[in-house]
C-alpha cells in the first residue's frame, strides 16, 4: 500500500498550526539587543511619543525583560563612553529616549546620553534634542508605521505572533494603507488559528493591492486549511498568475489537486513545476511519487522516490514505496534491497 507522508509546512498548506508557545522563545541575543534598540531610537527620534515606546517593549517582552534590557544597555553603554569618538547624534538619540519613556532604561539612557555629551564639553541643555524630528507630524507618523511593519515582521519571522499581530495592529492605527501590514496582520492571525480573521486581513491588503501575489498565496493557504478547496485553487491562480517563480505555492496546488480532489494527473503537473523551480525538495518528489503510484505509473514513481532519496538517504517512507512499486514490476531482488533498507531505518 502506499503510504503518504506527513506535508511539510513552510508557509504552506499547513500554515494554520500554531507556533510554539512563546515561553520556549529564545532570549535576544547581544546583536538582536541592539537591533531593536536602535529600531526604538530611530522610531523616538521621528515621533514615538510614551505610548509607542511602552508598545514597543511590550511587544518583545517574552523575550528581554525590564531588567535584562537595563543590564544589555548598562553594558552597552559602557562601550560607548570607551569609543575614541563619541557619536553627538547617538547621544541626543539617547537624550529623546530619556525624556519620553520611563522606567530604568530611559533613564540609564539619558545618563548615556549626557555622559556622550560630557566627553565633547557640552550639557544637554546645550544641544537640540528636537533637531532630529521631522517637521511635521505626518513625516513622523509615516516613518513610525513603516518602524512598526517592520519591527512586525521580524517578530513573526521570531515566533512571536500575538506580538507580531499588535504590532501591525499599531502600524495599521497610524496608516490604514499599508498593504504589507495587512498581510502580516493575517499571517500573524494564522498562526493564532485565528482563520476567518487572516482571511478578512488578506482581503484588505488585496482591496489596496490587488497584484499582490503573496496576499493572493496566503490567503489560498488559509482556504485550504478551512476546506474551502475551490476557492483556494482560484487565489492560487491568481497568486501564480503573478508569480510563477513560487515553487511552495505549486506545491500546495499539487496537494489540492491531489490530496483533496484525486485529480492526480493534475497534482504532477503543479509538482514538477514546483520542483522545476526547487529541485532539492525531496518531500515533494516524494508526493510526485505517490501520484503515480496511484495512476499505476510504477517507472515514473520510482525514479521520483530514487530522487527522494538521494537528497535524503534516510527517507524510510519512500523506501517502503520503493520496494512496493519494484514488487509491482517484478523487481524482487530489488524490491528486497529497498525494504531492507526501510527495515534499517526504523521497525515497520
Amino acid at each position: 500500500m502506499v503510504k503518504w507522508s506527513q506535508q511539510k509546512h513552510s508557509g504552506g498548506v499547513n500554515l494554520s498550526i500554531a507556533h510554539e508557545n512563546s515561553h520556549n522563545l529564545q532570549p535576544l541575543t547581544d546583536s538582536e539587543y541592539e537591533h531593536f534598540f536602535m529600531q526604538l531610537l530611530t522610531g523616538v527620534s521621528q515621533g514615538w511619543g510614551r505610548v509607542h515606546v511602552a508598545r514597543f517593549f511590550a511587544a518583545l517582552s517574552d523575550r528581554a525583560s525590564e531588567v535584562q534590557w537595563s543590564s544589555w544597555l548598562r553594558h552597552f553603554g559602557t562601550q560607548l563612553e570607551q569609543s575614541e569618538t563619541p557619536d553627538r547624534n547617538l547621544a541626543i538619540r539617547l537624550l529623546q529616549l530619556g525624556a519620553v519613556g520611563e522606567g530604568e532604561v530611559s533613564q540609564m539612557a539619558k545618563l548615556i546620553g549626557t555622559s556622550l555629551l560630557a566627553k565633547e564639553g557640552l550639557t544637554p541643555q546645550e544641544v537640540d534634542l528636537q533637531a532630529s524630528v521631522p517637521q511635521t507630524t505626518a513625516d513622523a507618523s509615516a516613518e513610525a508605521a513603516d518602524l512598526a511593519v517592520k519591527a512586525g515582521w521580524e517578530l513573526l519571522e521570531a515566533d512571536n505572533p500575538q506580538a507580531a499581530l499588535d504590532t501591525f495592529d499599531r502600524a495599521l492605527e497610524s496608516n490604514p494603507n499599508l498593504y504589507r501590514a495587512w498581510v502580516g496582520r493575517g499571517d500573524s492571525l494564522v498562526h493564532l488559528n485565528r482563520l476567518e480573521e487572516a482571511i478578512s486581513s488578506y482581503d484588505r491588503a488585496l482591496a489596496l493591492e490587488p497584484e499582490s501575489a503573496m496576499a493572493w498565496s496566503h490567503k489560498g493557504d488559509v482556504l485550504y486549511d478551512l476546506q474551502r478547496i475551490p476557492e483556494a485553487l482560484e487565489s492560487w491562480d491568481k497568486a501564480l498568475a503573478l508569480d510563477p517563480n513560487d515553487a511552495q505555492t505549486w506545491t500546495n496546488q499539487g496537494f489540492a489537486f491531489g490530496v483533496k480532489l484525486g485529480r492526480w494527473q493534475e497534482a504532477i503537473a503543479s509538482w514538477q513545476k514546483a520542483l522545476a523551480l526547487d529541485p532539492g525538495d525531496s518531500d515533494t518528489w516524494f508526493q510526485c511519487g505517490l501520484a503515480h503510484g496511484v495512476l499505476n505509473q510504477w517507472e515514473e514513481a520510482i525514479a521520483c522516490w530514487d530522487k527522494a532519496t538521494e537528497l535524503k538517504p534516510d527517507f524510510r517512507d519512500a523506501w517502503i514505496n520503493k520496494g512496493t512499486a519494484l514488487q509491482k514490476l517484478g523487481r524482487y531482488a530489488e524490491a528486497i534491497e529497498a525494504n531492507n533498507r526501510a527495515i534499517s531505518l526504523g521497525n515497520l
